[in-house]
Formats: structure tokens, sequence, C-alpha cells
């Protein structure tokens, strides 16, 4: 019987305090005829069907944008990297061995790379991670999230002339451990995987 007051209590409470379409407050909402109340759930929908269209319009202007670079890139644009060994994060101090991964950081977008990495370093258990690369010019942010703490990113610091030549920079710190090979990808300087002269401990 407790429960079950318990569970009746729980959804009055969750009723209570839900939202109601276009910020309506409670009290005019009650105030309102079921024929106002469907009208403003319509447009609401309205609203959020709009929104959403924004919102798919806007990523597919940066996913071409970010093609477009590719294709062309012009110095300091674009750098790849290639973290061949290393750890992850998923939790506070649970670090776990990951796959080799590479990831394209592009300046002033945001892309994504998949992480692959074994709970408790058992291969036979790997779990995915998305993760979100941001590049200021000298800075790669590597993080969890696209809007993260700085807790959860690793940072990659070099300067435009090192990713030119290919800089091997060295990760201790974030969510990830590791080293990092990072080489700018431009029209007259593809990437020829020699070996970077350039080693860099953040």
């Amino acid at each position: 019987m407790k429960k079950i007051l318990l569970l009746v209590i729980s959804t009055l409470l969750i009723t209570s305090c839900s939202t109601h379409p276009l910020g309506i407050s409670d009290e005019t909402w009650q105030n309102m005829t079921p024929e106002q109340q469907a009208d403003a759930y319509q447009k609401q929908a309205d609203i959020d069907a709009k929104q959403h269209a924004q919102e798919l319009a806007y990523q597919h202007q940066q996913q071409q944008e970010i093609a477009n670079i590719k294709a062309h890139p012009e110095y300091g644009q674009y750098i790849q990297c290639v973290i061949r060994k290393g750890q992850y994060q998923a939790f506070i101090n649970n670090w776990n061995d990951i796959q080799a991964f590479s990831f394209d950081a592009i300046k002033g977008k945001t892309t994504t790379a998949n992480l692959t990495y074994y709970q408790n370093n058992n291969k036979f258990f790997n779990e995915n991670q998305q993760l979100y690369i941001s590049f200021t010019g000298t800075q790669i942010k590597i993080c969890k999230d696209q809007n993260a703490f700085s807790d959860d990113c690793s940072v990659i610091t070099a300067t435009m002339p090192q990713y030119a030549k290919g800089a091997r920079v060295k990760i201790t710190s974030g969510i990830i451990k590791g080293t990092a090979r990072c080489d700018m990808v431009y029209d007259n300087n593809r990437s020829q995987g020699g070996s970077p002269n350039i080693i860099i401990n953040v």
C-alpha cells in the first residue's frame, strides 16, 4: 500500500512540475479551454519543427564546408592526427587501453571521431565513444562532448610550422594519455607518411 501511495504522489509531483507549451504558466494553463490548449500544443509543435529544420540545415552547411576544406585545404586549415597507443579515461581514474584511431582537425569547425576502448583492459569487452574535435589554429581539443568542461578534454598544442613539418605530441592530461602524430594537410603538402622531426610534450 505504501508503494502505491508513493507512486501516486510521485506522479502528481511530476505532473505539477511539468512545463506547458509556449512557456505558459500553470495558472494560465488551468484557465484555458481544451481548444486553446490544443492550439498551444500545435503552435509549440510548429516552433519545434522549424527549430529542428534549422538545426539540420546548419549541420548540413557545416558538413559541406568541412568537405570543401578537406578537398582543397589551405595552409593552416586542416590537421590529421593519429594516436596508435594510449589510454582513455571512461570515468574518473578509470583508464582503459584503446585501439589506434585517427581524427581530422579543421580550423574553426567541430569534427567527430570514434574511439574504441577496452573495459578494464580486457580486449573481449570493447566500448565505443564519440569524441568531438575542435581546432583554433594552434590548439586541438579532444572532448567527450561538444560543450564539455576542460576536465573532459585533452589538448594538443603546436605551432603552424610544427604541424606543417609533422609533430609527435605526447598527451599526459585530460581524457586521453598517449602520443599523437599530427600533420598539416594542404594542397602543396599532402602527407607523405615520413617520420616527424618535432617532438612536443604537453
